[in-house]
């Protein structure tokens, strides 16, 4: 699979299933989740980190005046 993702451009990264990977650039935020998670209590801790980065780049976006 990551062959074929960095053969259309993209960049990819490793990833242990209890984390999350951002590219604050384009505000992507990810996961291996079910990819690679041994358990449920595994794939809850990289879920709740990721959901987590997300909240705090939707926050980051608020307090930055939007341009006119």
């Amino acid at each position: 699979m990551a062959q074929k993702l960095e053969a259309c451009g993209a960049v990819h990264e490793d990833c242990p299933v209890d984390a999350f990977v951002v590219d604050r650039e384009n505000r992507i935020v990810s996961t291996p989740a079910y990819m690679l998670g041994p358990s449920i209590r595994h794939v809850a801790e990289g879920i709740e980190r990721c959901v987590a980065e997300v909240l705090s780049l939707v926050k980051a976006r608020e307090r930055v005046p939007a341009a006119r």
